[in-house]
């Protein structure tokens, strides 16, 4: 039987900084997604392609950049500059657009009470990547939510 995911979520997402030619065609082969819920919603290994967190309504969840190779790369870093929720979903998820001041590099949203279970939500994260703390590169990536209660 799955896990049931706990009422705060946080999902990371994983940058490789140093593999060369990171482009918005290649991203799969540079990102990798993770949440706190033990990755219940599939099992696919992190991998971009058809990543999907489980939820609680009511619930909160935030996500949070990281670069995966940071021992390396100490200078690199990466900003999520922005989550847009798709198809008019943004009632049922809400986004906070403003940066929380303790967590300036966390992006905060709070699921609805009025969801169903197995509801889905695609939505895209929208990220700048810094190498050696210059060179901005913007990209996205397109996970979804589900409602599992």
């Amino acid at each position: 039987m799955a896990q049931k995911p706990k009422i705060n979520t946080l999902v990371t997402m994983y940058v490789n900084t140093e593999f060369p030619g990171l482009s918005q065609g290649n991203i799969e082969n540079h990102v990798w997604m993770g949440d706190s819920n033990g990755d219940i919603e599939n099992n696919n290994a992190g991998k971009v392609k058809d990543y999907s967190t489980g939820v609680l309504p009511n619930g909160n969840v935030t996500w949070v950049p990281a670069v995966i190779n940071i021992r390396t790369a100490p200078k690199d870093y990466v900003l999520i500059t922005d989550v847009v929720m798709s198809n008019d979903n943004e009632s049922k998820i809400k986004i906070s657009k403003e940066p929380d001041k303790n967590l300036p590099t966390h992006v905060n949203g709070k699921i609805s009470n009025n969801v169903t279970n197995d509801e889905t939500f695609q939505y895209s994260i929208e990220f700048t990547v810094y190498r050696d703390g210059k060179d901005p590169l913007s990209l996205s990536i397109d996970p979804t939510i589900r409602i599992n209660q």
